[in-house]
C-alpha cells in the first residue's frame, strides 16, 4: 500500500478515535469519567495536541502575555460538541475558549474574559452567583497557590496588583487566606431567564499544559436545574439577550 494511503488511513482512524472520546466526554456524569475521557481524547491525537492555536493574546488588564496558552485542538473539537456549558481556562483563569451553552449561561464566559477580575470587580456577577463569597475565597487561594510556585510570574504579579488596588475584599483575602489548588464544587446560580440553578463546577486539569483546565457545568439528573439547562440550549448567548 502506498505511503500516502497509509497516512490518510491513519489520520481517518485518529479522527474517528477523537470523535469517540469527544462523545464520551459529553456523556460523562462524574469527575472520574471526565478525567478518563479527557485523557483518552488527548492520547487519541498525540501529533496534534499542542502547538496549534499558539497565538499570543492580550490579557484583559492590558499587559502582553509572555506565555501563550494554546488550547489542544482535540479539546477544542470536543468542547464545541458538548451539550452542557463548558469552557477552557488558562493558568490565571482567562477564558481561552467556550461553547455556546456556556455563553448562554453567562456573557462573561466569552473568550478573553479574566474570571478573577470579573468576579471581584463586576457587581453583576455578585447578583448572578449565589455563592459569590466562597468563590472569591477559592480564587484568592488559587492565586496564592500559583504565586507560591511561580513567584516571578509577571502576568500573575500584574493581576494581583490590579486586584489589590481595585478590591478591598481581595486585599483582605490575600492577607488572610492560605494557598490551595482549584477543585470541583457545587454552586448556586441565578440566571435572569431560567431562574435558580444548582450546578457542579467540574474542573479537570488538561495534561501537558501549564495549569489549563476544562470546566464543565453539570446538573443532577432529573433535577429542576437539568430542566433549566435544557432550556438554556434554546437561548442565544447571554450577551445577545435584549439586543435589538
Amino acid at each position: 500500500m502506498p505511503h500516502r494511503t497509509l497516512l490518510i488511513r491513519a489520520r481517518d482512524v485518529e479522527d474517528s478515535m477523537v470523535r469517540e472520546w469527544a462523545a464520551r466526554l459529553d456523556r460523562a456524569r462524574s469527575e472520574d469519567e471526565t478525567r478518563d475521557a479527557l485523557a483518552g481524547l488527548l492520547a487519541a491525537s498525540p501529533g496534534r495536541t499542542l502547538g496549534a492555536n499558539a497565538v499570543r493574546r492580550r490579557l484583559p488588564w492590558g499587559e502582553s502575555s509572555s506565555r501563550p496558552e494554546p488550547v489542544p485542538p482535540a479539546v477544542s473539537h470536543a468542547l464545541q460538541r458538548m451539550a452542557t456549558p463548558a469552557y477552557v481556562q488558562g493558568r490565571l483563569m482567562d477564558v481561552l475558549e467556550s461553547n455556546r451553552h456556556a455563553r448562554s449561561l453567562a456573557a462573561f464566559f466569552e473568550p478573553g474574559t479574566n474570571l478573577i477580575l470579573s468576579t471581584f470587580l463586576d457587581d453583576g456577577i455578585r447578583e448572578l452567583g449565589g455563592d459569590w463569597e466562597p468563590v472569591t475565597v477559592a480564587m484568592t487561594r488559587y492565586l496564592l497557590y500559583r504565586a507560591e510556585r511561580e513567584p516571578g510570574d509577571q502576568s500573575l504579579q500584574a493581576l494581583v496588583g490590579e486586584l489589590s488596588v481595585r478590591s478591598v475584599r481581595f486585599r483582605r483575602l490575600w492577607a488572610e487566606e492560605s494557598p490551595a489548588p482549584q477543585q470541583s464544587n457545587v454552586g448556586e446560580w441565578r440566571h435572569p431567564i431560567v431562574g435558580q440553578l444548582r450546578l457542579t463546577r467540574e474542573k479537570t486539569l488538561i495534561d501537558g499544559t501549564d495549569g489549563m483546565m476544562l470546566v464543565v457545568y453539570r446538573a443532577d439528573p432529573g433535577s429542576l436545574s437539568e430542566v433549566a439547562l435544557d432550556l438554556l440550549k434554546t437561548l442565544p448567548p447571554a450577551g445577545a439577550i435584549g439586543e435589538s
